[in-house]
């Protein structure tokens, strides 16, 4: 199986995680794919989506805390690999 068939399954898997699933849950699959995979930036999407289903007062926390995850993950995984 190659790269973009496995960030499709992964997608679609985080889909499904973040519409069905309780939100903690769908927070640590996603935590695990952006660790695991090398740049998942789909993960923004998942924080936009979570925006929708879960905000209450302020609409973009979950864009803004996935983007800074994201954002020092990739930071980390530069630094660790040198």
């Amino acid at each position: 199986m190659n790269n973009l068939n496995k960030r499709i399954l992964y997608g679609v898997t985080a889909l499904v995680s973040v519409m069905t699933m309780p939100w903690y849950f769908s927070l640590i699959l996603l935590a695990v794919l952006v660790i695991y995979l090398s740049f998942y930036a789909e993960v923004l999407v998942f924080g936009f989506l979570f925006d929708r289903l879960y905000a209450t007062d302020f609409q973009y926390t979950g864009l803004i805390v996935s983007a800074i995850f994201l954002l020092a993950v990739a930071f980390f995984k530069t630094r660790i690999r040198r």
